[in-house]
């Protein structure tokens, strides 16, 4: 009987959520009405922007190690129990 009970309060939960998305969907949408981001030029700033130059060697790195992460995965023993 409990089990009953709980099962009709998650489907109507549910059933509420569902309608509730869809009626408030519209109001969304027109509240993210996106707005332009001001251009600089206009806005008379002259001062020109540029980030350092920088080397791509974490990058590298960081794929490295996945790669030894995934060939780690395939060479594993497969007769390993959950005991190990």
């Amino acid at each position: 009987m409990m089990n009953f009970m709980l099962l009709k309060h998650a489907r109507l939960l549910r059933a509420v959520c569902w309608i509730v998305a869809v009626l408030l969907s519209p109001a969304m949408a027109l509240a993210a009405d996106d707005d332009k981001a001001p251009d600089a030029r206009i806005q008379n700033f002259t001062q020109t922007v540029s980030l350092p130059d920088s080397s791509n060697a974490l990058t590298w790195l960081l794929l490295i190690f996945l790669c030894v992460i995934c060939l780690a995965a395939l060479f594993k023993n497969a007769k390993r129990t959950h005991l190990d």
